[in-house]
């Protein structure tokens, strides 16, 4: 491609822009910014480096879940849904302090999984009929088999562990699947 030649001050007032892809320039780092004033502002070379925004946490939505009204519900069917994922947030002292899934498995054993972001502070109970049980799920815990019984109702209970001082937030993502 032929370069083509502008006679200095040919554009309005002597100025006019170039697209950047058909350019090649060396040394611009030193080259002074300048105002359409024509004041000199600074140069191309950053003095500091700005540091990372701080994330502002701000605590879970409270969605009104409970134990007679959950906030999912699955029926496992060997024909139909086999996978329960869920992703919610709880936090304390503000914002929804728990969040409540249920399942009804047609086999007697289910693999959990809990994943966590945030603070992690977070208490799991498993109830079977509304009766807790001895059986828990902990954050970053992978493929726990619960056993379970056929036809039950359980349900999962996510419970941000109380906290006076800072807000304590904790992202999770809990799945159910029913074994083969």
């Amino acid at each position: 491609m032929a370069a083509n030649r502008f006679p200095a001050g040919a554009g309005p007032e002597g100025k006019g822009w170039i697209n950047a892809a058909f350019v090649q320039a060396n040394g611009v780092e030193n080259l002074p910014i300048v105002t359409d004033a024509g004041v000199i502002v600074g140069t191309g070379t950053p003095t500091t480096i700005p540091l990372p925004p701080t994330p502002t946490l701000v605590p879970a939505w409270v969605d009104n879940d409970t134990a007679e009204s959950p906030i999912a519900r699955v029926t496992f069917d060997p024909s139909g849904t086999q996978t329960l994922i869920y992703n919610g947030d709880v936090s304390t002292p503000e914002g929804d302090t728990q969040d409540w899934i249920g399942f009804t498995s047609y086999n007697t054993l289910v693999i959990a999984s809990l994943e966590c972001i945030g603070s992690n502070s977070l208490r799991v109970d498993i109830l079977e009929n509304n009766v807790p049980t001895r059986q828990t799920i902990t954050c970053g815990q992978q493929m726990k088999a619960v056993a379970v019984n056929r036809g039950a109702g359980y349900l999962i209970h996510l419970q941000a562990i109380p906290s006076s001082e800072n807000l304590q937030y904790t992202n999770y993502t809990l799945t159910i699947k029913t074994s083969s």
